[in-house]
């Protein structure tokens, strides 16, 4: 569990002395080793950075800079993308790293943050969006991630309820208002089957259901009227070098 070390709280005397010439506080972003990125750790780290957030926000209500933005302009599962490293499950370029990915994206707009930005787009290690190759660079797993945040996510936030062990979801309506947009991050072994209702509508849409594979990433678009639809991110389409594809309801 990732516990900010108050002994090295450098914000608090910064912003007390000179906050007021900060338009944005920021910070950076690594929390795993890089021989311990294993798929528990990486499914451990959304409440983690839920935790680092709120600790961040408690010190700027403190040094009277409340409401300040906030930002992760640079963040990945690890900070080591060395291609000599061992391997692991959730090492980065791998699906549990994506799903990674989409959970501190996730979290980050549910914080509040004013941004949360990837590092990188590109590079030689396996830190980047897009694997190091001749011609065209191929996306990796969290690329495809932040692609159905952008598809497939709109700007109001919603309130998830609830969510069966293991599973994550992120609601928005879309800018029209016309349908439920939902990021659902599956981290258990075993395929989850999810009914998504929604709430509060003039006009309920008949709960759809959707089977996520094992590690799995999904992007669910409720309609207020007519047939929801869905996308689906695993392994099956990591190796296959595919995008998202259609994941059929049940």
């Amino acid at each position: 569990m990732e516990i900010p070390d108050r002994r090295q709280d450098l914000l608090t005397p910064i912003l007390t002395t000179c906050g007021s010439l900060f338009d944005i506080v920021s910070i950076h972003r690594y929390p795993i080793n890089p021989a311990q990125t294993t798929i528990a750790a990486a499914a451990a780290d959304a409440p983690n950075l839920q935790s680092v957030i709120a600790h961040l926000q408690s010190i700027l209500a403190a040094t009277n800079n409340a409401g300040k933005p906030l930002a992760i302009t640079e963040c990945n599962i690890t900070w080591d993308g060395d291609p000599a490293n061992p391997v692991l499950p959730a090492s980065p370029g791998t699906v549990p790293a994506g799903l990674w990915a989409a959970d501190a994206f996730g979290v980050g707009l549910e914080s509040g943050l004013w941004t949360t930005v990837f590092w990188s787009t590109r590079e030689g290690w396996t830190l980047g969006l897009f694997a190091n190759s001749t011609g065209t660079p191929k996306p990796q797993p969290a690329y495809w991630a932040f692609d159905l945040y952008a598809e497939h996510f709109g700007p109001t936030l919603l309130l998830v309820s609830s969510v069966p062990p293991g599973v994550r979801a992120y609601a928005s309506r879309n800018q029209s208002d016309d349908r439920t947009q939902v990021i659902v991050v599956n981290w258990n072994g075993a395929p989850a089957a999810l009914t998504f209702s929604v709430d509060g509508l003039a006009t309920v849409p008949t709960p759809p259901t959707f089977v996520l594979p094992a590690l799995s990433l999904g992007a669910i678009e409720i309609p207020d009227t007519g047939t929801a639809t869905a996308l689906v991110y695993g392994e099956t389409q990591h190796q296959a070098n595919l995008p998202p594809q259609p994941l059929p309801s049940h």
